[in-house]
């Protein structure tokens, strides 16, 4: 099915000059519209979809400039023929997924190298733990002994 510039326009709910000027913009790096007779474009099924990728990530990445994103989506599909092109895998996907696996790859080891440290500091406060409780029964004993002498000397005293 083959669309002219204002039904394309009334599909993607853009104007024509915006049709055209992207149109312009693909052209400018290497896209080629099929047109017919009067040289005009004639836009098909691919060219939609084509359009509708580029507003998505236009949206997507404001910051990008058009031509950049131009640029990916042409290298994120695979040409068919002379006028067709079909997306085969979409990279920019593929790549935003990678980038997030790649994120918590990282988070992981992070939270395992924070593990480590906190089983490690868990340990030494146990054997802190562990000394100081000797050391209160060392103490506890001592107070015992003491206590008893003490009871002891007095009971002593008064005999």
């Amino acid at each position: 099915m083959e669309f002219s510039t204002s039904i394309l326009s009334s599909k993607l709910k853009l104007s024509t000059s915006t049709i055209r000027k992207y149109a312009l913009l693909f052209e400018s790096i290497g896209y080629e519209f099929k047109r017919n007779s009067d040289k005009k474009r004639v836009y098909c099924e691919n060219d939609l979809v084509l359009l509708k990728k580029f507003i998505s990530l236009k949206k997507q990445y404001p910051n990008s400039t058009n031509k950049d994103i131009a640029i990916q989506i042409l290298d994120d599909y695979v040409k068919i023929g002379e006028n067709d092109i079909k997306e085969v895998i979409n990279i920019n996907n593929h790549k935003v997924q990678q980038e997030l696996v790649d994120e918590i790859k990282t988070l992981i080891v992070n939270q395992n190298s924070d593990i480590s440290r906190l089983e490690s500091t868990v340990t030494k406060l146990l054997i802190e733990h562990e000394k100081i409780s000797t050391l209160q029964l060392r103490l506890e004993e001592k107070i015992d002994l003491v206590l008893n002498k003490s009871i002891l000397d007095f009971i002593k005293l008064k005999k």
